[in-house]
């Protein structure tokens, strides 16, 4: 089955005040999430790392298989936040197509 790359503003998972970031410690925190995702909520991903999108930090899940998908969107939902769909466009440049969760209610 085909997998996919996904990203969620890292800001929605953790606390925005506890994360720096510049920090080098920030892809071992985007690693342990991916763990925390996949042990606590079934979301697998072949890999995660911390991306800069506007200068805001994103959660980029590579690999990630349709059938987690229902389970993605929902987490989406939970945390009123905007799932997207991630691609990458060159060395340094990637697009996010937003998926249809509509962080703010309507």
């Amino acid at each position: 089955m085909p997998t996919r790359s996904y990203a969620l503003p890292l800001y929605s998972l953790v606390d925005k005040a506890k994360v720096d970031p510049r920090s080098p410690q920030l892809q071992e925190l985007a690693e342990r999430l991916g763990g925390y995702l996949a042990a606590s909520l079934g979301i697998d991903s072949l890999h995660t790392r911390v991306e800069l999108a506007n200068d805001e930090p994103i959660l980029v899940l590579h690999g990630v298989d349709a059938k987690a998908l229902p389970k993605l969107f929902a987490l989406a939902d939970v945390q009123r936040t905007q799932l997207h769909e991630y691609s990458r466009d060159g060395d340094d440049q990637f697009t996010l197509r937003p998926l249809a969760v509509k962080p703010d209610g309507d």
